[in-house]
């Protein structure tokens, strides 16, 4: 039997309705054919289709293929890829996770609402992108003259199979190299609610695999193992039984683990000729569609295998791919086994082709990628704060299941020992939301041997004081206790800025306990003076007055002569404390550059601009008048 034959053969064998599926009637009417000559068979008919499949991807004319693949990409998406408004809402809590444990959900809290809707369409946008990219990445490929070594029903076979596969999850091994958990590919849903995970990886060295041993079986030959000797016999057999089912999860699965994109030889190389980097970036004309060319095929894992994301989410981001290859069997340059990630002056991602995106380890026991880190602005600060971000995520996790932290795990929350690095232009919100979850006393006993090894730590031990002594304020006031003279201070002049614990938090507080009491009779008590020695307006000066809170008008600094004893002035009290009152000396100058140095010489205060504005805007009106004229001579 010849090989189209055994094609149509093998398909119906697999897919047994195939022959009466609407695209394969849909094939048989753009034939044109007559009743009598139409197919009749189940053989002939789905070889008709497979004719017609080839006819779309084996046009000579260029525009044509090209309308063709265009319209077959269409028809599928529309098919098979997920539709934004269906993407589930627990996809879209993990994603923000996921930012979450990468330290950045700080720069998304900060956006107004508006952005922070954009962007979160923009993500699920970009997750239909990629699930999209996947799946043109086939179409491409088995369009391709790459793929000219696969027969007409293999390519069927695959696409078919792959169509309800996910993507796949690589075996797991513990550091005895023994496998814990064994590689598989997950099926995508059957029904209505379409999966938001991506499409198989192309592998073109497991296709080309299985490509010949289904020749070889076909010639009653036995399947040439190639390099891989030293796969034990009965796994071999569970990629014969996989054959034989005509089973292509199965088989590719097999093949995920034993016929690597990339071969166990071609991994050892890591430098030397047609090895090296290779930055894309749109600044440079780089397009997302020249970095997917190179990572078709190659089983990275990369979501940049995606020319939608790659150009969406990195290049049109501003952000800089840096791919480092090694050359193949061949002598190419081809195999992708590094991307370093960096926009501006910061390293923000470093990936390798391993279990979850690590670095293999031929290329971990080389220096490149840290030399490469090196030339790169914020590279080398890139692992310390890879690390400080994961150990943030191990703190949550361990916290969330209730699990005890180490002292080491409590020095680092509150960065006795050095100020916890972060990615994103904000720092990582998580660490106060921790700390908000912390015992202070308990962490404080805990890690009290250690403090006196560390800078920082006699600075905690201070602010942990300070935040136990605003929680005893907060009990007091909900158990009806009044408050002392040390708690009202504290109130008042213990908001200053702290390094470490629950800053703005505990400031705003502070400041939420200061709104419901009353400022008039705690301010004597943090002035340090009797209610009667606080003027609360420029009729209330007296001689013996220490204090004066409220309104600066003009004529305050003639007035405040005559109380040769004040020592705070106010305009609202705590927030509005002036810091300086200068004396002008007049005579000598222009209006114009009168009003230069009133304007660098006025009252300062902390927190009251806008008095400044209207008292400068005072000052300005009265010079602006025309009865209103210089000295000759400084006064």
């Amino acid at each position: 039997m010849n090989q189209v034959d055994s094609g149509a053969d093998f398909l119906i064998k697999r897919f047994p309705m195939l022959s009466s599926t609407p695209e394969v009637n849909k094939a048989i009417q753009r034939e044109g054919l007559t009743v009598q000559a139409a197919p009749r068979t189940p053989e002939a008919k789905v070889q008709t289709y497979l004719d017609r499949f080839n006819e779309i991807f084996g046009r000579k004319d260029a525009q044509k293929k090209a309308r063709g693949i265009t319209a077959l990409k269409a028809l599928l998406v529309d098919r098979y890829v997920v539709r934004v408004e269906d993407v589930p809402e627990s996809y879209q809590n993990a994603q923000l996770r996921k930012i979450r444990d990468r330290g950045e959900l700080g720069d998304w809290k900060d956006l107004p609402e508006e952005e922070a809707l954009k962007r979160e369409q923009d993500h699920l946008t970009q997750t239909k992108e990629d699930q999209k990219g996947s799946l043109e990445e086939w179409v491409d490929y088995l369009a391709s003259e790459k793929s000219a070594y696969l027969p007409d029903y293999l390519k069927y076979w695959a696409f078919a199979g792959m169509l309800k596969l996910e993507r796949y999850e690589k075996a797991k091994k513990n550091e005895q190299g023994i496998t814990i958990k064994q590689g598989r590919f997950p099926e995508r849903p059957s029904g209505k609610q379409r999966s938001i995970k991506m499409f198989p990886e192309v592998n073109e060295n497991g296709l080309k695999f299985i490509a010949n041993a289904y020749k070889q079986l076909a010639a009653d030959q036995d399947v040439y193992w190639g390099y891989n000797h030293d796969i034990p016999k009965e796994t071999r057999q569970s990629f014969l039984d996989a054959l034989k089912r005509k089973d292509f999860r199965d088989a590719y699965g097999w093949i995920q683990e034993h016929i690597p994109p990339i071969t166990d030889e071609e991994l050892r190389i890591t430098e030397g000729e047609n090895c090296g980097w290779v930055t894309f970036s749109k600044a440079q004309g780089h397009t997302g569609h020249d970095v997917a060319e190179t990572l078709t095929g190659k089983g990275t894992g990369w979501c940049i295998a995606g020319s939608d994301t790659a150009q969406g989410n990195y290049l049109d981001e501003g952000a800089e791919l840096h791919i480092y290859y090694t050359r193949d069997l061949g002598g190419n340059q081809a195999n992708p086994r590094v991307v370093i990630v960096s926009r501006g002056n910061q390293v923000y991602e470093v990936r390798g082709i391993e279990w979850e995106e690590n670095i293999d380890e031929y290329m971990k026991a080389s220096d490149i990628t840290g030399k490469k880190l090196q030339e790169l602005p914020g590279g080398e600060e890139f692992f310390e704060t890879d690390a400080d971000t994961k150990q943030l995520s191990t703190i949550d996790r361990k916290m969330s299941k209730g699990e005890q932290l180490t002292s080491s795990e409590i020095v680092f929350l509150y960065e006795i020992k050095e100020p916890i690095r972060y990615f994103g232009y904000r720092k990582d919100p998580r660490i106060e939301e921790l700390r908000e979850k912390r015992d202070l006393k308990e962490d404080g006993l805990i890690v009290k041997q250690q403090l006196s090894e560390y800078p920082m730590g006699k600075v905690f031990l201070e602010e942990a004081a300070d935040a136990l002594h605003l929680i005893e304020i907060e009990d007091k006031i909900q158990n009806g206790i009044s408050l002392d003279s040390s708690d009202i201070f504290f109130l008042y002049a213990g908001n200053k800025p702290v390094h470490g614990i629950s800053v703005p938090r505990q400031n705003a507080r502070i400041k939420e306990l200061r709104e419901k009491r009353n400022s008039n009779d705690d301010a004597p008590i943090v002035l340090g003076c009797e209610p009667s020695q606080v003027a609360h307006n420029l009729g209330e000066l007296r001689s013996d007055t220490k204090a004066y809170i409220g309104p600066l008008l003009p004529e305050i600094c003639e007035k405040l002569q005559e109380a040769t004893n004040i020592k705070h002035i106010y305009a609202l009290f705590p927030e509005g404390k002036v810091t300086q009152l200068r004396s002008v000396k007049v005579g000598g100058k222009t209006k114009e550059q009168l009003l230069a140095v009133f304007e660098n010489a006025f009252i300062n205060s902390t927190s009251i601009a806008t008095l400044q504005e209207t008292m400068f805007s005072f000052v300005q009106d009265t010079m602006s008048s025309s009865d209103f004229t210089t000295l000759p001579k400084v006064q």
